[in-house]
């Protein structure tokens, strides 16, 4: 793991409440439940899509708030590593993360507000928090996308629309590079679906004779403190649901504290509050959960890579349970990103394709009014995701985070349907939930195992893997 080592230029001098932190390191977990920093939220920008292009943006608010608590946070998190000396090689490298997330945040500032350029230095950061980033994938992503557009039952009068934009998106196509992109057999689908059947179908059957179309956030909250109170490893650890007030009508799991947190605004149809019942009840809280139980204490809020890998296991699940593979799950962060980092585009040329395809995707029943308000809302929210906080970079920058999507789908299908192939769904299962872990790293597969043993015949799976990955590098 890299070590940052950039000090920002316009750090205050310590106040009386980080003096105190610096005297008193606390426990990683306390660390990591008062300092983490989340990059989503931290880096969430305003977009502006015009004729002239687009461009994203941070208010000053935003960033003194960055400032403030980034110069609050490093400290501590630096204390941590010079008064640990007994921290483990996981514990160090969730530090080491944190801290490389603070220097983008740090570097991005300063672009924005100083006077000399630092694309480059933000490029240099990306590149190792994101070292995992692909071309081949980038090329598979572009190849399923030119499918999937190819296909589209759009309106004649678009037709030549379409051939321009996949004369654009071709002209970026390198076959060479391309890898192919895993996808489940029906066997995993129809297999792992049952499996998670088999765990929740009470749930599920209260839910079915409930025959409300719609639930709102406080009946989502009922069925979600259900699941917890039925799971042992999450009602005797003490998890709760909450419904709150924000700004998005988002559903988020807090490991630190516990907590599932759901937007009052947030509505679920039946089969989708299955779905997120499996996302973040038996998902994300149930790895917190379990790991806390055996004592898994860095998989307990995650290791340094688990982020990399648990979301896309979770949208995998949902799929199987649904009995749908849903093919565009992750292709339009990676394509947004590989056209800026592997083929240099702009944020308006990107935009400008994002539009059209938007354009094409909703305009079965026609091109109007309605199609292009909501065609250039879905362009503005991709551009603010792809380029977060990237004011005034270079071509070629972008805010890689949202790679992680198409990254762990593609191992995660690819692990999956080893798993149901070889009829271990049983024994590999609960060990995959075990933690909050990525299971394609190396260290953190061996440090989970010391607690729950991985399946015996998982072990050619990840040996194949591991062979592969030395050959690449």
């Amino acid at each position: 793991m890299v070590k940052f080592s950039y000090t920002y230029n316009k750090i205050k001098k310590y106040n009386a409440t980080t003096m105190t932190n610096l005297l008193k390191p606390a426990p990683l977990p306390d660390v990591r439940r008062d300092y983490t920093l989340t990059p989503s939220r931290e880096l969430d920008s305003m977009v502006e899509i015009g004729t002239a292009g687009a461009d994203v943006l941070i208010d000053e608010a935003k960033i003194l708030g960055i400032i403030e608590r980034t110069d609050k946070a490093e400290p501590v998190w630096r204390r941590y590593l010079q008064t640990q000396e007994q921290a483990s090689e996981l514990e160090r490298a969730v530090v080491e993360r944190q801290l490389g997330e603070i220097a983008l945040f740090r570097m991005v500032i300063a672009q924005h507000t100083g006077e000399e350029d630092k694309s480059q230095d933000i490029g240099a950061i990306q590149e190792v928090l994101f070292d995992y980033y692909s071309p081949e994938l980038f090329q598979a992503a572009l190849r399923q996308k030119i499918d999937m557009i190819a296909s589209l039952d759009i309106p004649k009068e678009l037709e030549y629309t379409r051939a321009l934009l996949l004369d654009t998106l071709e002209s970026h196509q390198d076959d060479g590079q391309a890898t192919e992109l895993e996808k489940p057999t029906d066997e995993t689908l129809s297999q792992i679906g049952n499996w998670l059947h088999q765990q929740f179908d009470d749930l599920f059957d209260m839910i079915d004779a409930d025959g409300r179309k719609k639930y709102d956030a406080t009946s989502i909250a009922h069925y979600f403190q259900m699941a917890l109170d039925s799971t042992p490893a999450l009602r005797e650890n003490g998890w709760v649901v909450e419904v709150v007030e924000r700004e998005k009508s988002v559903i988020s799991v807090h490991a630190a504290d516990k907590k599932i947190l759901i937007a009052k605004q947030r509505v679920a149809t039946s089969e989708a509050l299955k779905k997120v019942i499996v996302h973040e009840v038996f998902g994300h809280a149930l790895r917190s959960a379990i790991a806390e139980e055996n004592g898994i204490e860095v998989g307990q809020q995650g290791t340094a890579t688990y982020a990399r890998f648990e979301e896309s296991l979770m949208i995998a699940l949902e799929q199987c349970l649904a009995g749908e593979y849903k093919p565009e799950r992750g292709i339009d962060h990676y394509l947004a990103v590989g056209l800026s980092v592997t083929e240099g585009l702009s944020k308006d040329e990107i935009a400008r394709i994002f539009k059209t395809m938007h354009v094409l995707q909703k305009s079965k029943d026609g091109l109007t009014d309605d199609v292009l308000a909501k065609s250039h809302k879905a362009t503005a929210e991709q551009i603010r995701r792809t380029f977060a906080g990237m004011t005034d970079v270079d071509d070629g920058i972008a805010y890689r985070k949202d790679i992680d999507y198409l990254h762990g789908l593609n191992d995660s299908w690819k692990l999956l349907n080893f798993i149901a192939e070889h009829n271990i769904i049983d024994t590999a299962m609960p060990w995959l939930l075990a933690a909050k872990f990525n299971p394609f790293e190396v260290n953190e597969r061996a440090y989970v195992n010391k607690f729950i043993p991985m399946p015996q015949e998982l072990e050619a799976f990840f040996l194949n893997v591991d062979e592969r990955e030395k050959e690449a590098a």
